[in-house]
């Protein structure tokens, strides 16, 4: 066995919106699509707002994303910003091992039938 240690492993902030981006739009009630879930994610990271180039380490502690929605108007808005915590939480925990610090929700529009 040798003593070589394993190196960091990071990943772009656009990456990381992307996985978001795909969990969230398949959340019953989101109206949001896919690119306009891009296009308006944001991520932090120490209070200091990254860019889409940008890399995060996967041992970062402090990682806050911030998810803007459009939803449907027969939807229960809160039961769908928690679902959409929810399993964005868990994607990015599942697909890249990052424990995010928060995800903020701002619901932004409301789709009226």
């Amino acid at each position: 066995m040798s003593d070589i240690q394993a190196g960091q492993i990071r990943v772009n902030v656009s990456t990381l919106t992307e996985i978001a981006g795909k969990a969230a739009s398949q959340v019953t009630g989101v109206e949001s699509s896919f690119e306009a879930l891009l296009r308006q994610a944001r991520v932090m990271v120490g209070g200091e707002l990254k860019q889409a180039q940008d890399r995060i380490a996967l041992e970062e502690k402090g990682v806050i994303l911030f998810l803007t929605l459009k939803l449907a108007g027969d939807s229960c808005f809160v039961e769908v910003a928690r679902e959409v915590q929810r399993r964005v939480r868990k994607a990015i925990q599942e697909e890249l091992g990052l424990l995010l610090h928060r995800i903020n929700v701002e619901i932004h529009e409301i789709e009226w039938l």
